[in-house]
């Protein structure tokens, strides 16, 4: 694992611990959405980039699958 990809798992984890019990009201979906397009923006063009792209949707996934399970 290189060391963009340790960061991409770390930032990742972090958001997840950050996000996980929050309500997700459209403002805090915009905020994280907003994190992960500039983090997309970093990685862009380097070789980790499809990681962080598989990550950050993962993380997206989680989320959605948090939220559908409370209804």
């Amino acid at each position: 694992m290189t060391d963009r990809a340790r960061e991409i798992s770390a930032t990742t984890w972090q958001w997840y611990k950050k996000y996980r019990d929050q309500e997700r009201t459209e403002a805090v979906w915009q905020e994280a959405l907003q994190e992960v397009q500039e983090l997309q923006e970093q990685y862009k063009g380097t070789s980790d980039y499809s990681f962080a792209v598989d990550m950050f949707l993962i993380f997206i996934d989680r989320l959605e699958q948090m939220d559908a399970n409370k209804c």
